[in-house]
């Protein structure tokens, strides 16, 4: 599933619009998505239910800045920096969503937490250091006394 779709690019700039590069931009598209999932996927499972609208943004600007780069190489430094804003802004975000600066809300509103979306590698392991529960363990005054037999939440 991609996060944007080729409307929304030519929709994006009304120089687009009226270019016939349909396939150039799901190939930009294709592109953008890889980018945005190299980003976040150590943060999100990933795919998607459905698409977070800020995902969507992203998508259709960075597919929006290599169109135009495509259409639009050989204009003067000025027009490329303009055009470098679509990207540069997209990777803002990346950077704030990949250090927990931003959390990605999905389309029905539900705030999808980064926790939640974490995998634990420690199913079926076994517990090197295991005190037992905590509210079990307990105080002893063999510690201050020096004996090393006995330690902090052992049962005596």
């Amino acid at each position: 599933m991609s996060y944007s779709i080729v409307q929304d690019v030519k929709d994006n700039h009304d120089r687009i619009s009226k270019t016939k590069l349909e396939r150039e931009i799901e190939g930009f598209i294709t592109d953008a998505d890889s980018i945005i999932d190299a980003f976040i996927s150590g943060k999100y499972s990933l795919p998607f239910s459905s698409t977070p609208p800020l995902l969507r943004t992203i998508s259709k600007n960075i597919a929006t800045y290599f169109t135009l780069r495509r259409s639009f190489g050989a204009v003067t430094d000025e027009v490329q920096d303009w055009i470098a804003t679509y990207y540069e802004q997209s990777m803002e975000f990346l950077k704030m969503i990949r250090n927990c600066e931003m959390v990605l809300v999905d389309a029905d509103s539900t705030v999808l937490s980064v926790w939640d979306m974490i995998k634990s590698n420690t199913q079926d392991s076994e517990m090197i250091f295991n005190l037992g529960k905590l509210y079990d363990q307990d105080y002893h005054e063999l510690l201050t006394t020096g004996a090393e037999d006995a330690r902090y939440g052992e049962q005596l």
